[in-house]
């Protein structure tokens, strides 16, 4: 097998592809599953796809450290959460999440 010299950032493409743990999945292939089991439930995603729901469970678990790892959190002061109930009664299980940053404060002023 035949390797190409292409870099993904700093990492080798060898390396950007494989998991780090010898996995039999790859990173892509987890960044599917994990991108299916947001949509589906993970049994559905097992069914759909043939993994295990270990690979399911794994692929999820490796996408939310990568992006925990990589998260930018700088400049952020503030994030306002409302959440919205609509349904009937209060069993009604439908709610509206927002989420929005503070406005920058004015800078003009008045004299």
């Amino acid at each position: 097998m035949r390797f190409l010299a292409f870099c993904a950032g700093d990492v080798p493409l060898r390396e950007a592809l494989a998991h780090p743990a010898k996995s039999p999945l790859t990173i892509g292939m987890m960044a599917f599953l994990a991108m299916w089991a947001r949509r589906l439930s993970w049994r559905e995603t097992t069914r759909a796809f043939g993994v295990s729901w270990e690979a399911v469970f794994r692929s999820v678990e490796w996408t939310v450290a990568w992006g925990l790892k990589h998260r930018v959190l700088q400049g952020v002061r503030a994030i306002g959460v409302d959440e919205i109930h609509w349904g009937r009664g209060m069993l009604g299980d439908g709610f509206l999440t927002f989420g929005r940053l503070p406005e920058p404060p004015p800078t003009h002023k008045f004299c």
